[in-house]
């Protein structure tokens, strides 16, 4: 049985409407779910909504990356776009996750992926 994945529903924001990512998600869909330890189970991932996870870049980047994109362990790269939600929730689990004090704050999407 497949596994359902719920988190928290993010909005995608592109420069002039554009998407930068190479054929990666932020170029199909407008919406991400974020999920993981820590994120409010609300909304289901979907195809239109995709399962994305915080990570630790270097030099302390704080970013998503598409789900599946982690589980085939590729490398990404920041396509231009960024995610982000109002909801106080996304907030509390961005300052947790990356052990922050200022977490209102758009997140980079790295679901850019070449070769």
């Amino acid at each position: 049985m497949e596994k359902r994945l719920r988190g928290l529903r993010l909005d995608i924001f592109k420069s002039n409407g554009q998407s930068f990512s190479n054929g990666g998600v932020s170029s199909k869909v407008n919406s991400v779910t974020l999920v993981g330890p820590g994120v409010p189970e609300i909304s289901l991932a979907s195809d239109e909504s995709p399962a994305v996870v915080f990570q630790d870049g270097p030099y302390d980047t704080m970013r998503v990356v598409p789900l599946d994109l982690v589980e085939q362990k590729k490398w990404t790269m920041f396509g231009g776009t960024f995610v982000y939600t109002s909801d106080s929730r996304f907030t509390e689990a961005v300052r947790k996750f990356f052990e922050v004090e200022d977490a209102s704050v758009a997140l980079k999407l790295f679901d850019r992926v070449e070769g």
